[in-house]
C-alpha cells in the first residue's frame, strides 16, 4: 500500500462581516436542539419577529466575525437562564437572560481592535432563582468594521 503524510489542513467557517445579521443568517452556526419562534409564536418584539432559543444542554451558537465590534441581541424574559460565553474552550463569563418581564432586543457589546474572532454561546443550565426554566435565545448580531 501507499502511504500519504498530512502536515495540516485549514478548515475555513463562514464568516459574518460588517452589518446587521438576524438569527436565521446562513452564517450563523448552530448545534444541539434549538427552535425558530415567529411572529405570534413567540418573537413578536424580536428584530424580523424571528428569534432561536433553546434549553437543550447540548446547544450552543457560534458566530465568526471579522470586525472591531460584535453585538449580540437577546431577550430577557421570565423563562431565561444563563448563557454561558465560550473563549477558547473555557467559559469565561455567564449572560443572565433572566428578567421577570419580557425585554425584547437586549444587546451586549464586546469591542475590541480589528481582528476575526469567533463568539461561542451555550445553555449553562444554571438560572436565577426566580427564573421558570433554563431557556436562552439569539436575536441577531450586529458586526462593526
Amino acid at each position: 500500500g501507499s502511504y500519504i503524510d498530512l502536515d495540516s489542513f485549514v478548515v475555513d467557517p463562514p464568516v459574518i462581516t460588517a452589518g446587521t445579521h438576524d438569527d436565521t443568517s446562513s452564517l450563523i452556526q448552530y448545534g444541539g436542539s434549538w427552535t425558530l419562534g415567529t411572529g405570534a409564536g413567540g418573537a413578536s418584539g424580536a428584530y424580523n419577529q424571528t428569534l432561536h432559543w433553546s434549553k437543550d444542554p447540548n446547544a450552543f451558537v457560534v458566530v465568526n466575525y471579522c470586525g472591531t465590534k460584535l453585538t449580540i441581541y437577546f431577550t430577557r424574559a421570565p423563562n431565561r437562564g444563563n448563557a454561558n460565553r465560550v473563549n477558547n474552550g473555557t467559559v469565561s463569563s455567564q449572560i443572565n437572560m433572566y428578567n421577570s418581564a419580557i425585554q425584547w432586543q437586549v444587546h451586549l457589546s464586546m469591542s475590541h481592535g480589528y481582528e476575526c474572532r469567533s463568539f461561542h454561546m451555550s445553555v449553562s443550565m444554571d438560572k436565577s432563582s426566580s427564573s421558570s426554566d433554563y431557556y436562552i435565545d439569539i436575536d441577531k448580531v450586529v458586526i462593526t468594521p
